[in-house]
Parts: C-alpha cells; structure tokens; sequence
C-alpha cells in the first residue's frame, strides 16, 4: 500500500489534453505546474510556453494551432520535453510530440478526426 501527500508548490495538472486549457485561454506566456509520475508518485515541476501560432492539417481540416513547448524545469530541462499544438477556437489537443526519457524515440500523436 502506497500512501504520500503533497504541499504542492504550484498546480497539478495530469493531463495535457484538458489541464492546460486555462493557460490556453489566458494572456500568460509561461505557466509552471506539477505532474504526479505514475509508477512511483513522485513529483516533477514542469512550464509550459506558449511557441507561436501554427496551421495544422489533419485530413482535410487545417487548424489554426497554439504550439505549446512543455519542459521539466532546471537541469532536467535536458532529458525530456514535448510539444504541443491546441486548436486556438476550442483548445482541443491536436497534435503531441514526445519521448519517454533520454534514450527513447519521439512518438507522435495527432487527432484522427472530430467526429
């Protein structure tokens, strides 16, 4: 049985596709937050920046995107980042690039469709 609490510094967001809709939606360029890990519940800082508007095609819809580069902080910055392109009328995730870790390929994911 595994039980830890937190004070935490900053927001706890767990997920990209819906966590970072309110920095989306506001003026901020940088927003700091804490993701939980999963395997070990330990805690990682993270900051999200928003990169520049971007046009994403998917099939044969083009999106007008908010590309977002989310990085660990310090350091660790290093190791790991993603990026990230949200539709700019209604902040749905559409395209995520990422590795795992150092060592590990990127992968990417984009939306299918919004059906």
């Amino acid at each position: 049985k595994i039980k830890r609490e937190y004070i935490l510094a900053d927001r706890w967001i767990q997920d990209f596709t819906f966590g970072l809709r309110p920095f989306l939606d506001s003026k901020r360029q940088n927003y700091s937050f804490v993701i939980l890990s999963p395997n070990d519940f330990t805690t990682n800082e993270l900051i999200a920046s928003k990169e520049g508007i971007e046009k994403i095609k998917i099939g044969d819809t083009t999106y007008n995107t908010q590309r977002v580069k989310i990085t660990l902080l310090g350091f660790k910055s290093m190791f790991w980042k993603a990026d990230a392109w949200y539709d700019l009328r209604t902040f749905d995730l559409i395209k995520y690039r990422a590795n795992k870790g150092p060592g590990t390929p990127m992968s990417t994911l984009s939306l299918d469709s919004k059906k």
